[in-house]
C-alpha cells in the first residue's frame, strides 16, 4: 500500500462552509435510476467543494489563503482571497504554495498560476485549465499532475499537445493558467486492499467465467473453464477487444479551416473528418495530371480512386470516377472539399421506393393525374360555350 503523506501539501483540514454543500452522487445511475455504469457506489459521504472553473474575475489580483483536499477530484484545491474580499475555490499548480498570489488578466506575466487568454502564451509553455470555448470554462487538463503544452499560435488558433501526446487546435481567444496541476505522485498511488476501494464508491469487478451461464457468455461448466467463445464478449453478448464499432462514413469536425485555393484564388471551409491525424488520403497521380493546368481547358480525368479525398486544388476540374461498371463523370466545387470522390458516384441505380412509400407517391401520382384531367375537361367544356 503506497500513500501521499498530505501533511507535507495541505495546510487546511476543514473546508470553508461558504464554498461547500452537500449533493447526491449518481454512482454510475441515469436519470431514470438505472445503472448505466457497473462496479460504482455506496462510498464515504462527501461534501461538494465549489471550484471556480470560469475564472470570470478579471484584472482582480488574488492571494492563496490555504491548500485543501478535494474528495471529487485527485487535483489539490486552494482557497484564493481576492483584494476586494471574495473567497474562491481554485485548482492549485505544483509549487504553489500559501501566501502567492495569481491574477487574471490578458497582460499577466508568465508566472506559475496567473491566468491569461492561449494568444498571449509564448510556445513551449505548460498550461492547465484549458478552455475549449471562449468563456465556456475550464475544461482541458484538470487532474492531478497533468499539463498541456503551447506549440504553435498561427492563423487564430494555438495547436495544444494533449496530456495523451494528441495534438488539438483550439481558439486562441480561449484561456488557460500557466504551469501543472498539483499532487504529480497521484498515479503512483497504490490502494493496497479492498476496503480502501470500497470507501472510495467503487465496486468489486466479478470476472465473467465465475458466473452462471444466465449472467454472462463466460459462465457455467464445472470448475476451471476457458470462454467457449471464439471471440471475447461483454456481458451482453457483444463482441469486444478489436472490433471497430464507429460508422466508416460519420464525421466529426474538429476545426473549420479557411483555405486559398491556388487555381481559383478563392477561399474555402475545410471539413476534417475524424482520421485528419493521420492525413488526408489524396491520390498523388490525380495532382500531378492537374498540376498546372486550368480547369476550364482540361478534360474530363479518369480516376479508380473512389477513396481519394477532395482537396483544394481539385477545385474546378471534371473527374470520371469509376462506379464498378462506367466512369461517372464528378465536377469538383468548393463544397465537396474534404469529402471522397466516391460519395459522388453511386455504384447503384435508384429505380423506385418499395412497400408502403411507394404506394403514397403511386396514390399522389394518381390523384394529381385526375384533378389535371379534370381541369383539362373543364377547360374545353369553357371554351365550347
Amino acid at each position: 500500500m503506497t500513500n501521499i503523506n498530505y501533511r507535507e501539501f495541505l495546510t487546511e483540514s476543514k473546508p470553508t462552509k461558504s464554498l461547500t454543500y452537500g449533493f447526491r452522487r449518481s454512482v454510475g445511475r441515469n436519470s431514470a435510476g438505472r445503472i448505466t455504469m457497473r462496479h460504482k457506489g455506496a462510498g464515504h459521504k462527501r461534501l461538494y467543494r465549489d471550484v471556480d472553473f470560469l475564472y470570470n474575475k478579471k484584472n482582480v489580483p488574488a492571494k492563496i489563503k490555504s491548500i485543501e483536499y478535494d474528495p471529487n477530484r485527485s487535483a489539490f484545491i486552494g482557497l484564493a482571497i481576492y483584494k476586494d474580499g471574495e473567497k474562491r475555490y481554485v485548482i492549485i499548480p505544483k509549487s504553489v504554495k500559501p501566501g502567492m498570489s495569481f491574477v487574471v488578466s490578458e497582460k499577466a506575466e508568465l508566472t506559475v498560476g496567473n491566468r491569461l487568454p492561449l494568444k498571449n502564451i509564448p510556445v513551449g509553455t505548460f498550461v492547465y485549465n484549458v478552455e475549449i470555448k471562449p468563456r465556456g470554462g475550464a475544461k482541458i487538463s484538470r487532474s492531478a499532475g497533468i499539463f498541456a503544452q503551447v506549440v504553435a499560435n498561427a492563423d487564430g488558433y494555438t495547436n495544444l499537445k494533449m496530456p495523451s501526446s494528441e495534438v488539438r487546435k483550439i481558439d486562441e481567444n480561449c484561456w488557460a493558467s500557466v504551469g501543472t496541476v498539483s499532487n504529480e505522485e497521484h498515479h503512483l498511488e497504490n490502494y493496497g486492499k479492498a476496503g480502501r476501494s470500497r470507501w472510495k464508491g467503487i465496486r468489486p469487478t466479478v470476472r465473467g467465467t465465475a458466473m452462471n451461464p444466465v449472467d454472462h457468455p463466460y459462465g457455467g461448466g464445472e470448475g476451471r473453464q476457458g470462454r467457449g467463445t471464439k471471440r471475447p464478449k461483454t456481458m451482453w453478448g457483444k463482441v469486444t477487444g478489436g472490433r471497430k464499432t464507429r460508422g466508416p462514413k460519420k464525421y466529426f469536425i474538429l476545426y473549420f479551416a479557411i483555405i486559398k485555393t491556388s487555381s481559383l484564388g478563392a477561399f474555402c471551409l475545410v471539413y476534417m473528418t475524424r482520421s485528419i491525424k493521420k492525413g488526408l488520403n489524396i491520390d498523388e497521380r490525380l495532382l500531378e495530371k492537374i498540376a498546372g493546368k486550368n480547369p476550364l481547358q482540361t478534360p474530363m480525368i479518369k480516376t479508380w480512386k473512389r477513396a481519394c479525398q477532395i482537396s483544394p486544388e481539385m477545385i474546378g476540374f471534371t473527374f470520371g470516377v469509376y462506379n464498378g461498371k462506367t466512369h461517372i463523370e464528378v465536377l469538383v466545387t468548393e463544397d465537396m472539399v474534404g469529402h471522397r470522390l466516391g460519395e459522388f458516384s453511386p455504384t447503384k441505380k435508384f429505380m423506385k421506393h418499395g412497400g408502403k412509400m411507394q404506394k403514397e407517391l403511386e396514390q399522389k401520382k394518381k390523384e394529381a393525374e385526375i384533378t389535371q384531367a379534370k381541369s383539362a375537361t373543364e377547360a374545353t367544356a369553357d371554351a365550347k360555350k
